[in-house]
C-alpha cells in the first residue's frame, strides 16, 4: 500500500518522541567519547547535546523516537575504541531542564534540529524525570 503525502504526514506526527537524560561513568574523557556520541545520534535523526563534567563524566540528552534512543544506546555502551563505559545512569526527561543548556527547551518541546557537542560543566544539569 502506498501512502499519500497527507497520510505519511499523519503516520511520521504519530511516532512518540522521549527525551532521555544520560551520565556516563568509565574512561570516556580524552578519547573521542563526545564526538562518537554526537556522530552516533546524528546517523540515527537523534537531537540534544553533550558535555565533559569536572568529576570524569560525560553528560547528555537526546531526543527522538523509542526505536533510535535503544539503538543509540546500544551504540553507547560500546563507545569508540579507546573508551571504557563501566556505569551508564539514564531516565526520561519531561519538562524541565534546568542550568546553563539554553538549548534544553528547544530540545524538549522538539523544535531542535541538530546534536551538539557544548563546552565543558560542573555539575549535571538538574532534570525533572517522569
Amino acid at each position: 500500500m502506498k501512502l499519500t503525502s497527507a497520510q505519511w504526514n499523519v503516520s511520521q506526527n504519530m511516532v512518540q518522541l522521549i527525551s532521555r537524560h544520560y551520565l556516563i561513568k568509565g574512561r570516556v574523557q580524552g578519547v573521542g567519547f563526545r564526538r562518537f556520541v554526537e556522530a552516533r545520534a546524528r546517523s540515527l535523526g537523534l537531537v540534544g547535546a553533550v558535555r565533559n563534567l569536572a568529576d570524569g563524566r560525560v553528560e547528555f540528552l537526546a531526543r527522538g523516537d523509542a526505536a533510535s534512543i535503544r539503538d543509540f544506546e546500544r551504540l553507547i555502551a560500546q563507545g569508540p575504541a579507546l573508551s571504557q563505559v563501566t556505569e551508564i545512569l539514564s531516565g526520561d526527561v519531561s519538562g524541565e531542564v534546568y542550568g546553563e543548556w539554553r538549548s534544553s527547551d528547544a530540545i524538549l518541546e522538539g523544535t531542535a534540529d541538530q546534536f551538539s557537542v557544548l563546552k565543558d560543566g560542573e555539575e549535571p544539569w538538574s532534570v525533572s524525570k517522569n
